[in-house]
């Protein structure tokens, strides 16, 4: 079958991006040992505490959660988005994995032992969790999947809104991060769903940012 050309550049951009998002992975886990002791405990505020349970009610919660996901990477340099498609597969007690079928195959692993990247069945990067930092970026991911508030309000300041006039009922949150180390490269996450997650924004500090949209299985 011929490839277009167009979409062998794709292909080629998203290898690329990859090796980016793999770069700056280790930025975050450089920086965050420093940065972990400043962030301070806070009050839960009132308003956020009842909304997360409010949503908390609504969403549907199981030990394993999976389905397909399409994302959208904007980078500012680039005139068109890198557009991935795949499966997921979170399990809370052997942790996340992250399937990319299109452009390329890619294999993501976010388990106990750290992350780790394959292609055609090969190790091509692994990082482990004795590195400070890495066990927070799985965490953060599965915590966004599996409804986990009490993890993300430890890294994030939380708000967010309800609409009433939709059944069932549509809500949004942002999450702004705290630690310095978060900030260096996360600006904010939005999440969005209903009775389950449809998507998850993340706009980096740099202006770029990343648009995945869920069909729960």
């Amino acid at each position: 079958m011929r490839v277009s050309r167009s979409s062998a550049w794709q292909g080629v951009l998203y290898v690329l991006y990859l090796s980016f998002v793999m770069g700056n992975t280790f930025i975050v886990t450089n920086s965050y040992g420093d940065t972990l002791s400043k962030a301070g405990s806070q009050t839960q505020d009132q308003n956020s505490s009842t909304l997360l349970s409010e949503i908390l009610a609504q969403v549907d919660i199981s030990d394993t959660v999976k389905g397909r996901f399409e994302q959208h990477k904007y980078i500012h340099i680039l005139p068109q988005p890198l557009i991935s498609k795949g499966v997921f597969q979170l399990d809370k007690n052997t942790g996340l994995v992250w399937q990319i079928n299109e452009p390329v195959s890619s294999r993501i692993v976010f388990d106990d032992t750290g992350i780790h990247q394959s292609e055609n069945g090969q190790a091509v990067w692994q990082i482990s969790n004795k590195r400070p930092g890495v066990a927070i970026i799985g965490q953060l991911m599965k915590a966004a999947l599996s409804y986990d508030w009490a993890l993300l309000e430890k890294h994030f300041s939380i708000n967010g809104l309800i609409d009433e006039q939709v059944s069932p009922r549509q809500w949004t949150l942002t999450l702004t991060p705290k630690e310095d180390s978060l900030q260096q490269t996360i600006k904010k996450i939005s999440l969005a769903g209903g009775r389950q997650l449809t998507q998850v924004t993340l706009f980096e500090a740099n202006n770029d940012r990343t648009e995945i949209n869920f069909d729960m299985l």
